[in-house]
């Protein structure tokens, strides 16, 4: 059990996948820390990192586009938490002997130290059950018993090469709506960026604080409770031309006795001591942004796709240090086509490189480098010099 203080992380360890896209039947292990997925175009890295994503956030309104996904979790204090999902096919309607509501579209268990906490075929009870040296009550929600065993609950931030389509609050403005009656504003679908998120609950407390006396509501009011992760800064300060965020302080407010309306709610980014719109930044900056922003304010696996793309080489290198250092308190999972990448990994790291290939009657593989080539690797990076140099004159990736 961890403090309440701090909660202790849970990482991904193995997965086995099947049946989406490229992916036949695909099992993957992984290591704590920073793993970089790299391999030729159409070996299935984007494939891999879209279906880990839908695996790990899967919910159970969702329809299932994939055949089966099987993934294993380790927490820091040595305790393993299995997430089993099954698309429901015809032929699966018995299982082990077990019958299937066949109303059902998936089959998903869920297992701490190899015994089985929820099943869908089985009765939705709450109950009590024994970890470690205490016995914990739970309900059929895997994800809220994880929290209250004090865990980082499963979950991961996907960061794809697009842009989200919802910039809402930084590329345009946004309104905002607080019922007065109950002072809670109004519910919208969450922003794109998990800091904006953050912002927007912290407002809410104001507003459910206030009790009254909306009238005297001013923007600066608004503005001492936007504030802005100071981690989010100061990691763009560092490894970016972004050197500070704020809300723009041009906020304005209308009261029509039912509705409290905020409106020009937006991010500003100063860069070379100027205060910019979105508009003005250039695309690499935007993806650093982007990247760096949602990295820093993730508590769980991160999943980034080919984060060298649009950006300098040097911006790159700045950036690559960045993630290498949040790999030390979460994990993180790239794909790239970048040598350079690699040199980001210590030669005690060199297992962390998941080469990725396509086969034509096995679909998307990974291999690890073997013990001799990892000898191989590391005599030539004690002797010679960067391990990217090493793999573009070696075969590796054949």
């Amino acid at each position: 059990m961890s403090t309440k203080s701090k909660r202790l992380r849970i990482y991904l360890d193995k997965a086995h996948l099947k049946g989406f896209k490229s992916i036949d039947d695909l099992t993957i292990v992984f290591q704590k820390g920073l793993n970089v997925l790299i391999g030729k175009n159409g070996s299935g890295k984007s494939n891999l990192i879209e279906l880990l994503h839908k695996a790990i956030s899967y919910k159970k309104d969702n329809r299932l586009n994939y055949t089966s996904a099987d993934l294993k979790f380790v927490s820091e204090d040595n305790h393993l938490f299995e997430l089993e999902i099954k698309k429901q096919t015809h032929s699966s309607l018995e299982l082990d002997g077990e019958n299937i509501d066949a109303t059902r579209g998936y089959i998903e268990r869920f297992k701490i130290d190899g015994a089985i906490f929820s099943d869908t075929n089985a009765p939705r009870n709450s109950g009590r059950f024994k970890f470690g040296n205490q016995e914990v009550t739970f309900w059929y929600n895997y994800r809220l018993t994880l929290s209250q065993l004090g865990y980082e609950t499963i979950y991961s931030t996907c960061i794809q090469f697009d842009l989200p389509t919802n910039l809402e609050i930084v590329n345009t403005a946004s309104t905002i709506k607080v019922d007065l009656k109950e002072g809670i504003m109004e519910d919208g679908d969450p922003y794109s960026f998990i800091f904006v998120n953050q912002s927007m609950f912290d407002l809410q407390i104001f507003f459910a604080q206030l009790k009254g006396g909306y009238e005297n509501v001013s923007s600066q009011d608004i503005l001492s409770w936007l504030t802005i992760d100071s981690g989010v800064i100061d990691n763009l300060k560092r490894h970016s031309p972004i050197t500070n965020l704020r809300f723009n302080p041009n906020i304005n407010i209308y009261n029509d006795g039912n509705t409290l309306i905020l409106e020009n709610i937006k991010i500003d980014f100063q860069i070379n001591d100027t205060w910019l719109p979105w508009s003005y930044l250039s695309d690499g900056t935007r993806r650093l942004f982007y990247i760096i922003s949602q990295v820093t304010s993730s508590n769980g696996l991160v999943l980034l796709e080919e984060p060298e793309l649009g950006i300098h080489p040097h911006q790159f290198n700045l950036l690559m240090d960045f993630l290498k250092e949040q790999s030390e308190e979460k994990q993180i999972i790239i794909s790239t086509h970048s040598p350079k990448a690699l040199d980001h990994l210590s030669s005690d790291e060199l297992n962390n490189i998941l080469i990725t290939y396509y086969d034509r009657q096995l679909g998307t593989q990974i291999r690890h480098l073997s013990d001799a080539e990892i000898s191989k690797a590391k005599r030539y990076m004690k002797e010679v010099g960067f391990f990217s140099d090493y793999w573009l004159m070696s075969d590796l990736e054949e």
